[in-house]
C-alpha cells in the first residue's frame, strides 16, 4: 500500500532525527575521549612541572650549600681551631689589643655541622674596639658574636677590657684542610674610617676632636757641614691629647728623626733643596692627623769672623828703666827699676832677664859707656840709662 504524502514526510522527519541523534552520540563520544586525554595530559604536565620545580630547588640548594661550604671552617677540628684562633689574634693585634688571650670553649657536633665557641680577651683603646668589630664582621665566615663584654678601665677612661665570645661553624661537607674564605662580607656597608667617624665622633657631651696644629716654619736655611736640628712643634687645640710625630717618605742621607720628641737632626753635606713631609697625630677619638711640609735649603756656610784683636794689656816693661850701671865686687851690674812693683832687678853679663813681655839674656854691662847689651831671639839690642825696657826693645825691632 502506497504511503501518503504526509506519511512520507513523517518518515523523512523520523529518519532525520535518528540521524541527528546518531551524529550527536558520535560527537559526544569523541568529546569524552578528548576530555580524558586532556586530563591525562594535564596530569603529566603538572607532574613534569613538579619535577622541574624540584630539580630547580635542588640546584638552588646545592648552590647555597656550595657557597656556605666556602665560608665554613675546615672539618678537621685541630686545623679549624688553629686557623680561627690565629685569625682572631691577628685582627686583635691590628686593632691595638694588648695582653691578647684566646681560648676554644667547646664544640657541639651535629649531623651536618660542628659548632665551636672561641673566646678573645685583652685590653684596648675605645677606637680599637671599632676596628676590631669592623674586621670581625668584614670576614665572610659562618660565625657570629655570641656575647661581648666591655669593661672600662678604672685608671684610664679611654681604655677598656674586652671579652668576646664567637660561635663558628664547620660543615661536615667542608674539606679537612680547607683554606679560610677571603671574601668580604656584606654585613659591613661602610669603611672602617666612616664607622669610626660616626661612632667615635658623636660625643653629645663635648665638641668633636680637632686635629693638631703645627707652629713651626716651613722654610729653613742650613749651612753645609754644620750641625742643624729642629724641634717639631704641634699644639693640641683640645688641650688634652698626646701628640705623636711621623716622618713620611724618603729622607736625605744622614738625617736623624726622633719619633717620640719630634726632633730632626742633620749635618748636610751637599748644597740643594730638600723636602720633608711630617705628620702630627693625636690620640683622641677618632685620631686626627695634620701634615706639614718642610723645605730645607742647604747653603754655603758663612765666612769665618775676623780674628778678634785683643786690647793691649798693661806691660810692666813699659814702666821699667835703667836706674844705675855700676861696678862692684860682683863685677859690672845694671840696676833696672820697675815702677809698677818698685822692684830693682840687678843683672850682670850672662843673666837671664824677663820683665813683662820682654825676655832676653844680658850679653854685656858697659860701665864706661853706660849701656847694657841684651840678646832676644838671636837679636842684640842695647838699653841705656833712663831708657824704658819696652821702648828700647821695640826700637831694636825696627832698626
Amino acid at each position: 500500500m502506497a504511503m501518503t504524502k504526509r506519511e512520507q514526510y513523517l518518515v523523512i522527519a523520523v529518519a532525520g532525527v535518528a540521524g541527528l541523534l546518531g551524529v550527536q552520540a558520535v560527537v559526544s563520544s569523541v568529546r569524552s575521549g578528548l576530555a580524558a586525554k586532556q586530563q591525562t595530559l594535564d596530569a603529566l604536565t603538572a607532574k613534569t612541572a613538579g619535577h622541574v620545580k624540584l630539580n630547580t630547588s635542588g640546584a638552588l640548594a646545592d648552590k647555597r650549600l656550595t657557597a656556605l661550604k666556602a665560608k665554613s671552617l675546615p672539618s678537621n677540628e685541630g686545623l679549624a681551631t688553629n686557623q680561627y684562633t690565629t685569625w682572631l689574634r691577628e685582627i686583635a693585634a691590628e686593632a691595638g689589643v694588648e695582653n691578647i688571650g684566646t681560648e676554644k670553649r667547646f664544640g657541639l657536633r651535629g649531623n651536618t655541622f660542628t659548632s665551636y665557641q672561641f673566646q678573645l680577651k685583652g685590653d684596648m683603646r675605645l677606637d680599637g674596639l671599632v676596628k676590631l668589630l669592623h674586621s670581625y664582621y668584614q670576614r665572610d665566615c659562618l660565625h657570629r658574636i655570641a656575647s661581648l663584654k666591655v669593661t672600662q678601665s678604672p685608671s684610664d677612661p679611654d681604655w677598656v677590657s674586652v671579652l668576646l665570645t664567637s660561635e663558628a661553624l664547620a660543615l661536615n661537607m667542608a674539606g679537612s684542610k680547607q683554606e679560610p674564605s677571603k671574601a668580604i662580607s656584606n654585613r659591613v656597608a661602610k669603611s672602617f674610617e666612616d664607622y669610626q667617624d660616626e661612632i667615635l665622633g658623636r660625643n653629645p657631651f663635648g665638641p668633636p676632636n680637632q686635629a693638631p696644629k703645627f707652629s713651626v716654619a716651613g722654610n729653613h736655611d742650613l749651612p753645609r757641614d754644620r750641625d742643624w736640628s729642629l724641634d717639631l712643634k704641634a699644639a693640641d687645640p683640645d688641650g688634652r691629647h698626646w701628640i705623636y710625630y711621623y716622618l713620611v717618605g724618603d729622607v736625605p742621607e744622614g738625617l736623624q728623626f726622633n719619633q717620640e720628641t719630634g726632633k730632626i737632626s742633620w749635618v748636610p753635606k751637599t748644597n740643594g733643596n730638600y723636602e720633608l713631609l711630617v705628620q702630627a697625630v693625636d690620640n683622641g677619638f677618632p685620631r686626627k692627623m695634620t701634615e706639614h711640609k718642610l723645605t730645607l735649603k742647604v747653603i754655603d756656610p758663612p765666612a769665618p769672623p775676623p780674628p778678634v784683636v785683643e786690647a793691649p794689656k798693661f806691660d810692666p816693661s813699659s814702666q821699667s828703666f835703667v836706674s844705675a850701671i855700676v861696678s862692684g865686687r860682683a863685677g859690672a851690674q845694671a840696676w833696672i827699676r820697675s815702677k809698677t812693683d818698685n822692684n830693682i832687678y840687678k843683672v850682670s853679663a850672662g843673666d837671664e832677664i824677663a820683665i813683662g813681655t820682654v825676655k832676653g839674656k844680658v850679653i854685656e854691662v858697659n860701665v864706661d859707656q853706660q849701656f847694657v847689651e841684651i840678646e832676644s831671639d838671636g837679636r842684640h839690642w842695647t838699653l841705656g840709662m833712663d831708657d824704658s825696657v819696652q821702648e828700647a826693645f821695640k826700637k831694636s825691632k825696627t832698626d
